[in-house]
């Protein structure tokens, strides 16, 4: 239910690149991997893989990402659960269109599709559960508290999940559909890579340096993409094969492909998601120790600085109080010579100008007073 858990600030949340991300997410979910599967199946239609099944691969890959999963494994990676949620509401609204029309593209499929039914099939499987659980968490947020600590309604989901693909296998072969095993392996190892491929490259794309300038995504956003991206939904992949392939004897075949894939990435995508959850994490510790260091190494240089200045000012002090008592002692030394001028005046004057020229004139002779 992923109304139960999505936090108010996080579905209230809204930055300016949401939309560039889920535009991003949506051409990579429902046009570039629709393209790269047709073409994948252009190579393997010249193999001995049963051919109904590399039909199936096209199908696969022409439907939409799923209703639910790819929010689980989000919130499981510690990426942008909103994101995650808004792209799975809205691809699988697109895809009730764009599969059929894929289809029709790239298998000359015939057949209508009661999109009545799939709307219908759309509002119980996730708009339902996100407006109940918004209310309950509203009207009783104690007790959901409570409830979540006690219940793990993430794996209820996986249970029920692989309820339905256990259901879908069991229709499927109950009408003694036969398809030689090597094809079915090959064609698991094949879907298994594929994932694998989409859910990295859609993971590093939007954190590249030229897309993340362009997307203005993070860490958070990138993990949101790639799980939403690479995944494939069987909840309404299902109905709208039966609906477009009704009364084609190999439909079940041709949905043998979606079932492996849908399985699959439910297993792998539930190691991706504890994975890339340490890997957001790490590198958000790092960013953190990294700003840390900055601050630090700014505050140090401020301090050094700071230190310097008072180093100098001290030094200029000293040097100012040298020069003032240096500047005293020529003061004292022109005071006493400025004296001995003045009795020297005094005297010439007391003698009178006649003995100071005799005395000018002979100065080692002392001639007496008259």
């Amino acid at each position: 239910m992923p109304g139960r858990s999505l936090r108010r600030q996080i579905r209230t949340r809204s930055d300016e690149h949401v939309l560039s991300c889920l535009q991003f997410t949506q051409v990579l979910s429902l046009v570039v991997t629709p393209v790269l599967g047709y073409a994948l199946a252009q190579a393997l239609y010249r193999t001995l893989i049963n051919r109904t099944l590399v039909d199936g691969l096209v199908v696969c890959f022409c439907t939409s990402t799923t209703a639910s999963t790819n929010v689980v494994f989000t919130k499981l990676a510690h990426g942008n659960e909103a994101l995650a949620l808004v792209n799975a509401v809205l691809g699988n609204l697109i895809g009730i269109f764009l599969t059929p029309a894929w289809l029709t593209v790239y298998l000359d499929a015939t057949g209508s599709v009661p999109y009545a039914t799939v709307i219908r099939l759309l509002v119980i499987t996730v708009v339902a559960p996100l407006v109940v659980g918004n209310v309950l968490q509203y009207v009783f947020p104690q007790r959901v508290a409570s409830l979540q600590k006690r219940v793990n309604f993430g794996k209820v989901g996986s249970c029920m999940i692989l309820l339905l693909v256990w259901s879908t296998f069991s229709n499927t072969f109950s009408k003694g559909l036969k398809v030689d095993a090597g094809s079915v392996v090959a064609m698991a190892f094949i879907l298994l890579a594929l994932y694998l491929a989409f859910t990295f490259a859609a993971l590093l794309l939007p954190i590249s340096p030229i897309l993340r300038t362009l997307l203005r995504a993070d860490d958070a956003d990138a993990v949101a993409i790639s799980m939403c991206a690479g995944t494939k939904t069987v909840a309404l992949g299902i109905p709208i094969i039966n609906a477009v392939y009704e009364g084609h004897p190999g439909a079940g075949l041709l949905a043998l492909p979606l079932l492996i894939y849908h399985a699959e990435q439910i297993l792998v995508g539930s190691i991706l998601a504890a994975r890339l959850g340490e890997w957001v994490l790490k590198r958000k510790s790092a960013r953190e120790e990294g700003s840390a260091s900055d601050a630090a190494t700014l505050r140090a240089e401020n301090g050094d600085g700071n230190g310097a200045g008072a180093a100098g000012y001290e030094e200029g002090l000293k040097e100012g109080l040298g020069a003032a008592e240096e500047g005293q002692a020529g003061g004292a030394q022109s005071a006493g010579a400025g004296g001995q001028g003045f009795s020297a005046a005094k005297a010439h004057l007391e003698l009178g100008p006649s003995h100071a020229r005799a005395a000018d004139s002979a100065p080692g002779q002392q001639r007496p007073l008259s």
